[in-house]
């Protein structure tokens, strides 16, 4: 028999019936009791994947994700179509370690050549979370680049 509240001499010590956690939000193999205090065993495996499509009619120095459960702790976004280059910066990557934001964009370089520009610094990219949703920004279309039009975008981040 399953207990999720005990009192002892007028006190509660524990009181487990307002707790919320279900098996598909607790990490796999990890154990917990639930408001009924029956014992709950994770099936969540902590990696979610979400894409988006930017509108073709236009390129923007942002792109916005929503319906995430929680705020990521790291996060990985990358182009999974190609780019076609010209002389306007395009974003390829962006990476977060929670604190520390990683980008990569492209450019036609001089002659017709492709020049790549890798930057370790949270002045060209960064992103915010606010109620299930988290935008990533660039700098400008010269710091960081555009997320291209019809280019498809994909998240994977871990929380």
């Amino acid at each position: 028999m399953a207990v999720n509240r005990v009192d002892y001499g007028g006190n509660t010590l524990i009181d487990l019936s307002a707790d919320t956690v279900t098996a598909d939000a607790l990490l796999s193999g990890f154990t917990a009791h639930g408001a009924d205090g029956e014992l709950i065993t994770g099936t969540a495996d902590g990696v979610h994947v979400a894409g988006a499509t930017k509108a073709p009619s236009s390129n923007a120095t942002s792109i916005a994700f929503t319906g995430l459960a929680a705020q990521p702790k790291a996060f990985m976004l990358i182009a999974t179509s190609q780019i076609t280059l010209a002389s306007t910066y395009y974003v390829t990557a962006v990476t977060s370690n929670g604190t520390n934001t990683y980008g990569t964009y492209v450019r036609k370089g001089s002659g017709g050549g492709s020049s790549a520009y890798n930057y370790v610094s949270s002045s060209y990219f960064s992103w915010t979370y606010d109620n299930g949703t988290l935008t990533v920004k660039t700098q400008s279309s010269t710091y960081g680049g555009y997320f291209k039009s019809s280019v498809t975008y994909r998240l994977i981040y871990v929380y």
